[in-house]
This record gives structure tokens, C-alpha cells and sequence, in this order.
């Protein structure tokens, strides 16, 4: 019996301009206005992600209000590809 296949990253992420260990939601960027989103596998199976985001959109929110914003771009990738987001870190430019 042969071992199985690695797992494939989520369809809608991306590789990244800038960071090697991480990638690019193009989704995410649309939604938030921003080319500055960091998505990164945390468990190796693209189940488990680590977010890093930085928006204008994000000026005069709280961290509630961030953080909706961000789950709101990312919607549909819970719903199939990423099974969970085990941290969020969001900021506004100048932050």
C-alpha cells in the first residue's frame, strides 16, 4: 500500500509576494482593500492558518470589528478548504 498523497493547500490561497513561509489570500486581499495579507499553513495540511493583516479599513475599529472583517473575506474558505484560524493579527497602516 503506498503512503498518501501530501495535502494540497487551499485552492484559493496563493504564493506570496514577500514572505517565503507564507501565503496570499487573493480573496481576502480584495475584500479588505489591501495587498498586505499573510496567510500561513499552520499544521502542514492547509487545514489550520495564521492571518496577518494590515487595511486602512481597519482605522477606528476595535479588534472585534477587525476581526469580523477578516472572517467575513475568508467565509467560504471555512466552509470547505480551512478548517480552522488559530491566530489573527490585524492592523491598520502606521500600527
Amino acid at each position: 500500500m503506498s503512503p498518501a498523497p501530501p495535502a494540497q493547500p487551499p485552492a484559493l490561497l496563493s504564493p506570496p509576494k514577500n514572505t517565503p513561509n507564507a501565503k496570499q489570500t487573493t480573496l481576502t486581499t480584495q475584500a479588505l482593500e489591501t495587498e498586505d495579507v499573510n496567510v500561513r499553513d499552520a499544521s502542514g495540511d492547509g487545514r489550520h492558518v495564521e492571518i496577518d493583516v494590515r487595511s486602512a479599513l481597519f482605522e477606528g475599529k476595535s479588534a472585534v470589528q477587525r476581526q469580523r472583517l477578516v472572517y467575513k473575506a475568508i467565509w467560504e474558505e471555512l466552509q470547505e478548504a480551512v478548517h480552522a484560524v488559530d491566530a489573527m493579527t490585524t492592523r491598520a497602516p502606521g500600527e
